[in-house]
């Protein structure tokens, strides 16, 4: 019961704005129950009629308490209900089918916007491997493995309560006889097997996350493990998991089908047994087993189908839970925070930095005015990129305060902050695309049209000092970057990634060693075009390169704790 409230939990989150197609899902399932409901009725009726009368004039039936009367017209009525009850049933499967796929839609699109959305720290609570296996295995696995079985639970409810409503009207004794015994059977084995599915579930999540991981990581590091001839332990580590996925999938899927074959080899018995021993009227036997048959011939897939719902239910529960964790997760943002539109000013004051309670780093005082051009200097570990991680509004701080034009603000997660802000980080991932649609990335609305200024995108590439190298290039500023820029230098990767930053309307430039990968004549040539540009600008860049401070007219030097103007 605790698995099925959790899936119905994830089905609220999804279906929160989605009441048309819900409704539409009760009219197809209570007009299905309807007409098998009926087609019950309907088969004995038919059946007696021939029996008893060989298919001649109309003959008085007592169902109940209700008299029928029932002729050839009634009795082509009653077979054509027979028959459409199965077409009906084709259009319900249909719809939960469609209406399954869209909830898996949905679900991965929520996963995704919600880590898009994530301030840096809540992003690092997941890898890259565990989102991707989250996003393209288990919103399948619970789409398919507990979302649609809870829908299809539902929709089987109503119909053997429909089946079963035509069968008491026909003979209520026979009628519990057999449904103690089918549940009886599906209820015991469903009890012994939920332990053993709520233990496979774990296992299937964990060596899914294990499998992505080395997926992930193989092919991120694969020029490092081919150097290193480590590439046999990753395809041996990959596959045994997987065949620990595979078995583990395997077992599930054969305790899921067992009670269908246990007992369809029995259960005519059983009903024969019934209508031996129960005292039934002779003329109404063959119209009996015939209700009767029709009935097991429906009532038993959906029986099997509720058994294995909850079986895969069970079985998907880890995940379940996994993706309802990560849906919850909302980024936090401020409603009261107001942002100015021109930066004057930015002070910050005993500020106090640092990554899940672990090493903190206390940060000196500074000032920063548009014009400046701020080098922030120490040793590795001293705090210089988590610093600009602040100043780039993905960090909370610890404790401290900042102040824009004397106001104290909260740029944590701010909106209007990061599109004042712009940067280029240590570590730079392009997309793969072509080095226009790259740089210009900014500039592609929704439509894939793009609406740039040449005359801006002609001068970031000059100042980032791209213009040389693209020219030398096959395809020039139409050239494919390639997955992980693979089919780019390093150097070039880094002087791209800052034309992409300087192609926006910033107020504030935040680089994190910009030049590490350049060498010096084209890192001077760098810091020399970007004074031309940064008059009205904050500039603010991390150095391990003491060369670079004279382009700075402040310094904040981490190491010892101070700051200090004219580099």
């Amino acid at each position: 019961m605790n698995n099925i409230i959790k899936v119905f939990q994830l089905f609220k989150q999804l279906n929160s704005n989605r009441k048309l197609p819900i409704i539409i899902l009760i009219i197809f399932i209570l007009i299905a129950a309807g007409l098998d409901s009926i087609s019950m009725i309907g088969m004995f009726l038919f059946m007696k009629y021939f029996v008893s009368q060989g298919g001649a004039g109309a003959i008085e039936f007592v169902i109940g308490q209700v008299s029928i009367s029932v002729n050839e017209s009634y009795v082509i009525v009653c077979f054509l209900i027979v028959a459409i009850a199965p077409i009906m049933r084709f259009f319900l499967q249909s719809y939960i089918i469609d209406y399954g796929h869209k909830l898996a839609h949905n679900l991965s699109k929520m996963l995704y916007i919600t880590h898009m959305r994530k301030n840096l720290i809540d992003s690092l609570s997941i890898t890259s491997s565990e989102l991707n296996a989250a996003i393209l295995n288990k919103t399948n696995l619970v789409t398919h493995g507990a979302i649609m079985p809870a829908v299809q639970i539902a929709a089987n409810i109503f119909i053997i309560i429909g089946i079963t409503c035509g069968l008491f009207i026909i003979d209520l004794n026979i009628t519990l006889y057999a449904l103690i015994i089918i549940f009886s059977f599906y209820g015991s084995i469903y009890f012994f097997s939920k332990k053993i599915l709520v233990k496979l579930s774990v296992i299937i999540n964990k060596n899914l996350n294990h499998c992505a991981t080395y997926i992930t990581e193989g092919l991120d590091e694969k020029k490092y493990l081919i150097n290193n001839i480590q590439i046999e332990k990753f395809v041996l580590n990959f596959t045994k998991y997987d065949l620990r996925l595979r078995l583990a999938l395997s077992k599930m899927n054969k305790i899921s089908i067992f009670p269908r074959y246990g007992l369809e080899s029995f259960v005519l018995l059983i009903i024969t047994l019934i209508f031996a021993y129960a005292s039934v009227d002779v003329s109404n036997s063959i119209p009996l087993l015939g209700a009767f048959a029709l009935a097991a011939q429906r009532l038993l897939p959906l029986v099997q189908n509720i058994f294995a719902s909850l079986s895969a239910i069970n079985s998907s529960s880890a995940s379940v839970e996994e993706l309802n964790e990560l849906i919850k997760r909302q980024p936090l943002e401020s409603k009261e925070n107001v942002i100015p539109s021109i930066i004057h000013k930015i002070n910050v004051k005993d500020l106090r930095l640092g990554y899940d309670n672990r090493e903190m780093f206390n940060i000196p005082n500074f000032e920063i005015n548009p014009g400046d051009i701020i080098a922030i200097i120490g040793p590795s570990g001293v705090g210089k990129s988590i610093l600009l991680n602040f100043l780039s509004g993905l960090l909370r701080p610890v404790d401290g305060k900042l102040f824009i034009n004397d106001k104290e603000t909260n740029i944590f997660n701010e909106k209007e902050w990061f599109i004042k802000t712009t940067s280029v980080n240590q570590l730079n991932t392009l997309l793969n695309l072509s080095i226009f649609e790259l740089v210009n990335y900014h500039c592609l609305p929704e439509n894939n049209v793009f609406k740039f200024d040449k005359k801006r995108y002609n001068h970031c590439m000059e100042v980032s000092q791209c213009s040389e190298f693209v020219e030398n290039l096959p395809d020039k500023d139409n050239y494919i970057v390639g997955e992980k820029s693979f089919s780019i230098s390093g150097g070039q990767r880094q002087r791209l990634a800052i034309a992409r930053a300087l192609n926006r309307d910033y107020q504030v430039l935040l680089m994190d060693e910009p030049t590490s990968a350049l060498d010096a004549g084209t890192s001077d040539k760098f810091f020399e075009s970007l004074l031309k540009i940064s008059s009205d600008k904050i500039v603010i860049f991390t150095t391990h390169q003491k060369d670079f401070l004279k382009y700075a007219n402040k310094v904040i030097d981490l190491e010892n704790g101070t700051t200090f103007c004219d580099g």
